[in-house]
């Protein structure tokens, strides 16, 4: 997990393995929501970070079916 400060405003960001160990899935599935089902994310170098907001409001639209399989 890493904490990131834009005007004051904190935000967390965690990686791929991070998320992958959240969610009991594999560290290319997580890039492949990342490049195909629009998980928000950004790349710095060739490092992919995902903001813990942003996880939780895309796993939100999933569970609605608002995210196509």
């Amino acid at each position: 997990m890493e904490e990131i400060r834009f005007d004051g405003i904190r935000e967390v960001f965690l990686s791929v393995e991070e998320v992958s160990n959240m969610l009991n899935v594999s560290k290319s599935t997580i890039r492949n929501w990342c490049s195909f089902r629009g998980l928000p994310h950004i790349k710095i170098a060739r490092k992919i970070l995902i903001r813990k907001v942003d996880l939780m409001e895309w796993l939100e639209r999933y569970k609605r079916g608002d995210i196509n399989d």
